[in-house]
């Protein structure tokens, strides 16, 4: 300790025996500086120094307790969750993920009712919801932000029924499984029609119930058709390509499947869900 320290230590001392003691000095806390040779500057920073170290003992008593990483930081040093306290505005840290929530149910911009479908667009930048319940696409960028609607409900070009599948082609286009009304639909980001093609029955072409849709990398557009038990395959501009599987418990069979996923025409995956199982379908002798 320097000379100053000194003084000040016994100072505290002195201080900490009571009036009585204080009263013996007759000049109080001013009189003891004084005495001490110690200026007001003296006794303010000693304060403040026993200030910061009970400040210092206390945020050591908390990260000591370990309480599962789950707090929030205080901004003074306390708990530091499992995300390391880097999550942003808005964000909750959930199993040491960062995570965001958007939506509630309604009919509003920021509200769903019964969304099922999602994808992204080539770019990464466009994010496609299927807002089942609402007749409509919900678009948001890649942050959760609501952009626009897409399309609306009813049986129109550009209109969707109880709409459960969405894929994003590879001219950026928005292709979605319009299950109510049995067909496809293809508008571009601005919810403006395109084409369609389908309508309802068993034939090639036609649907009974598309809940799901993908695009592989030539283009071409894969339906679940969930009622027929079956794929659907189509070039880009709609024409049929051909059918894979039907109703069963073989392989090669399905009992109502609800997702798929293409590679190319050689080569994609389909969800049975009534057989409890994932199926892949590669042509034989492909390479890719």
């Amino acid at each position: 300790m320097n000379e100053n320290e000194v003084r000040i230590s016994g100072l505290m001392g002195v201080l900490g025996e009571g009036l009585a003691t204080r009263r013996a000095f007759g000049a109080g806390l001013a009189g003891l500086a004084v005495a001490a040779g110690l200026t007001r500057l003296d006794l303010e920073d000693a304060a403040a120094k026993k200030r910061k170290n009970k400040n210092k003992n206390k945020r050591r008593g908390k990260r000591g307790r370990g309480d599962g990483g789950g707090g929030d930081d205080d901004g003074g040093g306390g708990n530091v969750d499992s995300c390391g306290n880097r999550c942003g505005a808005g964000q909750a840290c959930v199993d040491g993920l960062c995570v965001t929530a958007f939506g509630e149910g309604g009919a509003g911009e920021g509200q769903f009712d019964r969304p099922t479908g999602i994808s992204l667009s080539t770019n990464q930048e466009d994010i496609f919801v299927v807002d089942t319940g609402n007749g409509r696409i919900k678009l948001l960028n890649g942050n959760l932000f609501f952009l626009k609607h897409l399309g609306k409900a009813g049986g129109d070009d550009g209109e969707f029924r109880d709409p459960e599948g969405v894929a994003v082609d590879i001219d950026r286009n928005v292709v979605v499984a319009d299950t109510g009304n049995n067909r496809i639909q293809v508008v571009d980001r601005d919810g403006d029609f395109l084409r369609g093609f389908g309508q309802a029955g068993s034939g090639n072409g036609q649907f009974n119930r598309p809940v799901a849709v993908t695009v592989d990398r030539d283009g071409n557009i894969y339906v679940v058709d969930q009622g027929n038990n079956r794929v659907q395959i189509f070039t880009a501009d709609g024409a049929f390509l051909k059918a894979v599987g039907r109703g069963g418990a073989a392989v090669g069979e399905l009992n109502a499947p609800t997702g798929i996923l293409a590679f190319n025409p050689n080569n994609f995956l389909v969800v049975d869900t009534g057989n409890n199982r994932v199926q892949q379908f590669l042509i034989a002798g492909a390479t890719d």
